[in-house]
């Protein structure tokens, strides 16, 4: 976790400033970056507003997925 001090940080999806009292949820593992062809650790905490979001794009699945995808680049995508 980067620190901006010892009672604030941000949110490591969208950077916005939070307090240890605002922290929502937190990731903490390994990750593999395909760009860079590397396995990673990182630790970062997420806010509520990232942590609504994450869980509900998890939740809509692969049809909310594909709903999504037609909605920005349009018909390419098999129903």
């Amino acid at each position: 976790m980067t620190r901006t001090s010892r009672d604030e940080t941000f949110c490591g999806i969208c950077g916005h400033l939070l307090t240890r009292a605002m922290i929502a949820a937190e990731f903490d593992g390994q990750f593999i970056d395909y760009a860079d062809r590397e396995a990673l650790g990182m630790s970062f905490p997420i806010c509520d507003e990232c942590r609504r979001k994450l869980l509900d794009i998890d939740a809509g699945g692969i049809e909310a997925a594909k709903r999504r995808t037609r909605e920005v680049v349009g018909e390419l995508v098999e129903e």
